[in-house]
């Protein structure tokens, strides 16, 4: 690229960056696109409808809203907290035995084996 292009386009994309900048904390246009008619020196009209640009005027176009970026990554976890001192040992419960039964111990049942 010449050095002209070079300056031309770079005129462009700061006049676009003054604009963005300009239009952030007005209210957004309806549009979703921005144009613009630049001439060489780099003078630019801005429209937010496609406009028609007169002779030895460049027509640019580009959005209000840019791509989103990529997902950042993700962090580390963290460490785990210290364990807690340890709570007041409870009472004891009342006796297991319910509606009259309790348990005893009981004696082994003798099943004799049958072959057959």
């Amino acid at each position: 690229m010449s050095i002209v292009s070079n300056r031309r386009a770079l005129t462009v994309l700061i006049a676009a960056g003054a604009l963005v900048a300009a239009l952030g904390p007005a209210q957004q246009a309806d549009a979703q696109l921005l144009y613009a008619c630049v001439k060489k020196n780099g003078t630019a009209r801005v429209f937010t409808k496609k406009p028609k640009c007169k002779k030895g005027e460049a027509k640019v176009s580009w959005n209000i809203e840019g791509r989103a970026g990529k997902n950042g990554a993700n962090g580390l976890n963290g460490l785990n907290g210290k364990q807690g001192a340890l709570g007041k040992e409870g009472k004891a419960g009342a006796n297991g035995a319910v509606a009259g039964y309790s348990v005893s111990q009981a004696s082994p049942i003798n099943i004799p084996l049958v072959s057959v």
